[in-house]
């Protein structure tokens, strides 16, 4: 089926409140067509205009947000690795105290 910008088209779409339009089967001329013809067009009343797509349609389309990681997905380290430095740091000081501790203790006691 051959997409033809006639007059009766044209008439037959201004005259339509809703419009649906299915991406994957439609050419991107026609479906280009009708929403140029929408927005410059003079209307009396208000159009809707539904367009059919699938996931498909946007895979390739960039992300406009930054997508926060799940604890534990591939390619990320578990929190816990990553706090393991620091927590035997920690641990180790810790241990320092209380042999300090454990030696002023003794200095202390008769």
């Amino acid at each position: 089926m051959t997409f033809e910008r006639s007059k009766a088209f044209r008439d037959t779409l201004l005259s339509c409140n809703v419009i649906i339009y299915d991406l994957m089967s439609n050419d991107f001329e026609e479906v280009d067509y009708v929403i140029k013809t929408l927005k410059t067009s003079d209307l009396k009343e208000e159009k809707t205009l539904v367009l059919l797509s699938s996931v498909m349609t946007w895979v390739n389309t960039p992300q406009k947000f930054k997508e926060d990681k799940v604890e534990g997905e591939e390619g990320e380290a578990a929190p816990e690795e990553e706090e393991e430095p620091e927590e035997e740091e920690e641990k180790n000081e810790e241990e320092e105290k209380n042999e300090d501790q454990a030696e002023g203790e003794e200095e202390v006691v008769i």
